[in-house]
């Protein structure tokens, strides 16, 4: 999965997750409608 490669590149995972988290949820909705 590509968006999983990308979030795992970014950097500040471990502090920024939640925020990180959202916004993979709300591009996997926008890539799956």
């Amino acid at each position: 999965n590509d968006l999983e490669k990308l979030a795992l590149r970014m950097p500040g995972c471990h502090h920024g997750g939640f925020t990180l988290y959202q916004l993979m949820i709300e591009a996997l909705e926008t890539s799956s409608s």
